[in-house]
């Protein structure tokens, strides 16, 4: 990570497309949630995120992703925040810890 971004030197920082507005984006980010990839930093819609350990896995494209995953993870966050991840949730937006712990990863969501 360059030392240009003005976020931390450690984890992934992804920039928020277009398409997530404002409130959404908010809504998400400070959203105290378990089973959401950490944010670490934000400065406007860039965002340094906890990168993920050795041993996690995303799920494949193919992966029926809504009979396996924690759908609860989506329906916890704020309303805002939940109509936008659905809109961009894909099987490779969720990630499988080395604990068998699923987690969204917002460095795939945040980029849609």
């Amino acid at each position: 990570m360059s030392d240009d971004s003005g976020l931390p030197g450690h984890g992934v920082v992804v920039e928020a497309a277009p398409a997530w507005d404002d409130i959404a984006l908010d809504a998400l980010l400070a959203a105290d949630v378990p089973g959401l990839q950490p944010v670490l930093d934000r400065q406007g819609r860039r965002v340094a995120l906890a990168a993920w350990p050795e041993g996690c896995r995303r799920l494949a494209d193919d992966v029926p992703f809504a009979q396996l995953a924690p759908m609860a993870i989506v329906d916890a966050l704020p309303v805002e925040a939940a109509a936008a991840v659905r809109a961009r949730l894909t099987a490779g937006a969720w990630v499988v810890t080395p604990a068998g712990e699923w987690m969204l990863a917002l460095d795939e969501l945040l980029t849609r």
